[in-house]
């Protein structure tokens, strides 16, 4: 079977990967706060710098919970208040220990993933995200890490 440029031309398909990752070391788990808190990655945003901005990220806390959102004006959750817990997320041994995660967002096709020590936690269609009260159509998915810095 032969087959003509214009056949050819129809069936490839260009795949566009974004991906970002981060690697987050808590040093002294809880050590200046009597709560967990998250660190994470951004992946999606738009009107950054302005009063309107919103962007989408994920999260990992020290306990072993995370937690998949977007901030801006329609602040989002995308798997509740207090997150999921799942067992790639690291938990450190106690208050004052440290724990490391590593965080990833992958937005390929139509799915944006939120990976966690190598362990995709959360996949959501984009439909879910680039909706009313949550991220605009324009929103442009790209890379950025976030951090909380601890003394």
């Amino acid at each position: 079977m032969a087959w003509s440029s214009s056949e050819l031309t129809s069936a490839v398909r260009t795949i566009v990967i974004r991906i970002v990752k981060a690697t987050f070391t808590e040093p002294k788990y809880m050590n200046v706060n009597n709560y967990p808190h998250p660190y994470g990655i951004f992946i999606a945003g738009n009107d950054l710098g302005t009063a309107s901005q919103s962007y989408l990220y994920c999260a990992a806390y020290g306990n072993g919970r995370f937690i998949v959102r977007g901030f801006g004006p329609g602040a989002f959750q995308m798997n509740g208040f207090q997150g999921d817990a799942n067992a790639a997320v690291h938990k450190a041994a106690g208050v004052g220990q440290p724990v490391t995660q590593e965080i990833a967002m992958t937005v390929k096709g139509s799915k944006v993933e939120c990976a966690i020590n190598g362990t995709v936690v959360a996949s959501y269609d984009k439909s879910a995200l680039v909706t009313a009260g949550k991220l605009s159509q324009r929103t442009e998915f790209m890379a950025s890490a976030s951090r909380i810095t601890r003394k």
